[in-house]
């Protein structure tokens, strides 16, 4: 999978697609019990407003029917970011 497979979206969106709040989404954010890690599963953009892993999200939400399928979108998200920076060094 590539970068590209794992759109970030809004606040909104994220808390739409958990079906929580956007408060119970920002305080899931900062809780180490959801094993959420920032620029994994959400990001700060220059504006200050955070953004959420859509595909990584989604697995999360669904790890209790399948625990693998999580596990694995979180590996193939972390050799995506691999694999886009050994691609930005050769261009370098």
């Amino acid at each position: 999978m590539k970068l590209a497979d794992f759109p970030f979206i809004s606040k909104h969106e994220a808390s739409k697609l958990l079906g929580v709040s956007v408060t119970t989404l920002n305080r899931w954010r900062k809780d180490p019990s959801k094993e959420w890690q920032q620029e994994t599963h959400y990001t700060q953009r220059d504006s200050g407003e955070w953004e959420y892993n859509q595909t990584l999200l989604e697995k999360w939400r669904d790890r209790r029917l399948d625990p693998h399928g999580y596990i694995n979108a979180l590996q193939q998200f972390q050799q995506a970011i691999e694999a886009s920076q050994r691609k930005g060094k050769r261009s370098a």
